[in-house]
């Protein structure tokens, strides 16, 4: 359903220097790479995902991965990571909004912060919530409009303790079990520093 970028096996040249870097034709797409204090082989500046065509429309409140949208961290690796969420709701917008979260393994820090469209616009329009563990998630309880597409933001940092993979999930947020759709344009960046 979605574009993401290919998971790396890459090794260092045996002549290949800490803090060297280079061009990787092998990597998709290609792109920068250094060797990290470790002897790890490292992709330079950001990483991005999105979605082509819609993702799949939910009814549970129950999270669920969006195929497509997620990257894998690196152990000692310090990230900054931003996901966009085009979303829509489903024949009532009664108790019906969306819940986004996201899942990774072991880290040493993590933080967030997930910003949702919530019923009716300006002063109170829109959900804000704080992201603090893996399976964490904020849920807006409401929408404004049926077939309208709306937009939500996840961001912040992670500092993994082990290679892993951060994933964004979704599920349908309030009580009314309308379907909740995640639509073309969604996406991803992941930025290394």
């Amino acid at each position: 359903m979605g574009y993401q970028l290919q998971k790396e096996a890459l090794r260092p040249t045996p002549n290949a220097n800490i803090g060297e870097l280079f061009y990787h034709n092998g990597l998709t797409p290609p792109g920068f790479v250094w060797i990290d204090e470790l002897g790890v082989v490292r992709r330079m500046g950001r990483q991005f995902c999105k979605l082509t065509a819609d993702g799949t429309g939910v009814t549970s409140n129950t999270l669920v991965n969006l195929a497509g949208i997620a990257f894998d961290v690196k152990n000692g690796g310090y990230y900054h990571y931003k996901f966009g969420v085009n979303y829509s709701v489903g024949t009532s917008v009664t108790n019906t909004g969306i819940r986004l979260g996201l899942t990774f393994g072991t880290v040493t820090i993590f933080s967030g912060t997930v910003r949702i469209p919530a019923s009716g616009g300006g002063t109170g329009g829109e959900l804000q919530d704080f992201l603090t563990s893996s399976g964490d998630s904020g849920a807006s309880v409401g929408s404004e409009a049926i077939d309208t597409v709306y937009f939500a933001s996840l961001e912040g940092t992670i500092v993994p303790s082990a290679d892993g993979v951060l994933q964004l999930q979704y599920a349908r947020g309030g009580s009314t079990a309308n379907t909740v759709t995640p639509k073309v344009g969604t996406f991803g960046f992941l930025w290394s520093y």
